[in-house]
């Protein structure tokens, strides 16, 4: 039937011409009248770049691509499929003998797994090695412990307040330097104990800490009264009196002679001041002190004596009125 035959041949040019470059010529030798034009349909032209096609990068997780950081002689595991399943060796492992294992390198082709600390895979033990990737142990998409302790523990537990260690380190400071992970002091024999202050008893981090709310703040303390430096009874002469009497400002005896206080040179309270004699509430020699001195350690709020108290004012006294404007003089004769 050549006209079904036509037919098939059409649509066995356009899928598979090759095939039916054979059928038309078989259909040509038995139906020479039909005259079969075997013509075939060139491939459409293949769409031209938009610009040069960039090469690869490497992937979003890498630290650093084409290097290796570790011991290369001692591996954390062989045979690691994945770059997610070294990052779980990592972080089991924790630690070497340099520091917490903060990166890791693995490669697709050997399977090996190394862990470094943060110096070995920023200064020059890390070694240019194309089949190798450094990773970061802790960062996306691997499990970050320090985050994953803070979200599930840190929210209910409180540090010590004001705690901190031998050189003034806080609990923050422990975390940043990842020497406590995930509720863990890496090193208690090394960063533990009474010689560091016990971290691992009060930081949250480090497996210590309060799961206790903490104590309310104390309420505010009333405005510390003002010191008042002392006075020195006197007798009517003008004399010291004797013995020696140091008076409390606002509550001397009434007709009790004072003066202000002086020592036997008659250097005040502020000459002790100025001459730094006495400085953050103390004597500077001993020498100084006591009755034969005048006892400035209890006179002077230089020398932390003196009384804090608050001094009543004077009382005020009531307005004086202008004097009555006085009569004119009355008016003089006038001149005969």
């Amino acid at each position: 039937q050549p006209p079904r035959l036509l037919w098939g041949i059409s649509n066995a040019m356009a899928v598979f011409p090759g095939w039916a470059i054979v059928l038309a010529a078989a259909a040509d030798d038995l139906w020479p009248e039909l005259h079969i034009p075997v013509t075939l349909a060139s491939p459409p032209p293949l769409p031209s770049p938009a610009g040069p096609i960039a090469p690869p990068g490497p992937p979003a997780d890498v630290y650093v691509a084409g290097a290796r950081c570790g011991d290369p002689h001692q591996p954390l595991a062989m045979f690691v499929d994945s770059a997610a399943a070294c990052a779980e060796i990592a972080q089991g492992k924790r630690h070497n003998g340099k520091g917490v294992l903060e990166y890791f390198s693995w490669s697709d082709y050997t399977l090996y797994c190394y862990g470094c600390a943060s110096e070995e895979a920023e200064n020059l033990e890390r070694v240019p090695e194309l089949r190798y990737d450094v990773y970061e142990t802790f960062q996306p998409p691997f499990y970050d412990p320090v985050a994953a302790f803070a979200a599930s523990e840190m929210l209910t537990c409180h540090d010590t307040p004001n705690w901190h260690g031998p050189e003034y380190e806080t609990c923050a400071d422990l975390v940043e330097h990842r020497l406590c992970v995930d509720g863990v002091l890496e090193w208690p024999e090394r960063d533990g104990g009474a010689a560091h202050h016990y971290p691992e008893e009060h930081c949250c981090a480090c497996g210590g800490g309060s799961h206790a709310l903490p104590a309310p703040a104390p309420p505010p303390t009333d405005r510390p009264k003002p010191c008042h430096d002392l006075r020195l009874e006197v007798e009517p002469s003008g004399a010291l009196a004797t013995p020696l009497s140091l008076l409390t400002p606002g509550s001397v005896p009434e007709g009790t002679l004072h003066a202000p206080w002086a020592d036997p040179h008659n250097k005040s309270c502020s000459d002790y001041e100025i001459k730094a004699w006495c400085t953050d509430g103390s004597v500077l020699s001993a020498r100084a002190m006591g009755a034969h001195a005048h006892s400035p350690e209890a006179a002077c709020c230089v020398c932390g004596g003196g009384a804090r108290l608050i001094l009543s004012p004077p009382p005020s006294m009531p307005p004086q009125l202008p004097p009555p404007p006085s009569a004119p003089p009355p008016p003089s004769p006038p001149p005969h």
